[in-house]
């Protein structure tokens, strides 16, 4: 299922027009969507949280108290990876709205039935992406749950005695699993490749490789070994090789 929210201070806006027209775009693609309406900002961002991200975010840009870009940068600060779509009055924003990596703007118009294509395509989009993200099992305040986690934002995993955490762009948390050896199974054949005995990266990620470190695309960084340190290198050319010819 496709989870939605939807950020707009226009109540009537949200439960007639836009949720029709999201009902339409479910039966078009046929992918089942959840969807929760918040009519300011702020509710929203408090909501935000990196391992509860929905897959589409829809943001009106008048609102009150924070506008839908300034809530958009806060967003893509925590997360890069859920499907961005504004819908707006000013039609003239659509220019000052590609820096956050939009995946649609929807201009309001008398005739809501024209946004059910754009709706649509996002909808598969998304539900395209989808097959990319991992089921966890992990710790969150001492409590166990399954969170949804892009794999795309994964920069990788290590293992402290005994126990096992996951690196993501915003955070680190503990993994259910307790056996590295089952990780890298998992993920080896994914474009994780070990750096020392102890840690697991995500080669895609990779910045810059140091003669002891890894250094991340947000700056972070691994401990690479002796013995790994020409492995991880030739890897890296290797996916910066494949990146330019395609």
């Amino acid at each position: 299922m496709i989870s939605i929210a939807i950020c707009d201070d226009n109540i009537d806006f949200l439960k007639n027009e836009l949720k029709q027209c999201l009902e339409q775009a479910s039966q078009n693609t046929r992918q089942p969507v959840s969807v929760r309406y918040y009519r300011d900002g702020i509710t929203l961002l408090n909501c935000f949280e990196p391992d509860n991200i929905p897959d589409i975010v829809i943001l009106d840009i008048e609102m009150p108290e924070i506008n839908g870009k300034e809530l958009a940068r806060k967003l893509r600060e925590i997360d890069s990876s859920f499907c961005l779509v504004f819908i707006s009055s000013y039609p003239q924003e659509v220019f000052d709205t590609l820096k956050y990596q939009i995946d649609a703007f929807i201009a309001k118009s008398a005739d809501s039935t024209s946004y059910i294509p754009e709706l649509t395509r996002v909808l598969q989009k998304c539900a395209d992406k989808i097959a990319s993200y991992e089921i966890m099992d992990i710790y969150r305040n001492g409590e166990l749950i399954s969170a949804k986690i892009p794999t795309d934002n994964i920069l990788g995993f290590y293992t402290v005695q005994q126990k096992i955490f996951m690196k993501t762009f915003t955070k680190e948390v503990l993994l259910k699993e307790t056996v590295f050896k089952n990780i890298i199974n998992r993920y080896s054949k994914s474009g994780f490749i070990e750096c020392s005995r102890n840690h697991l990266l995500n080669i895609s990620k990779i910045k810059e490789v140091q003669q002891d470190r890894i250094i991340f695309d947000n700056n972070d960084s691994f401990p690479v070994s002796r013995r790994k340190s020409r492995h991880v290198m030739s890897a890296f050319n290797n996916h910066i090789m494949e990146e330019i010819s395609n």
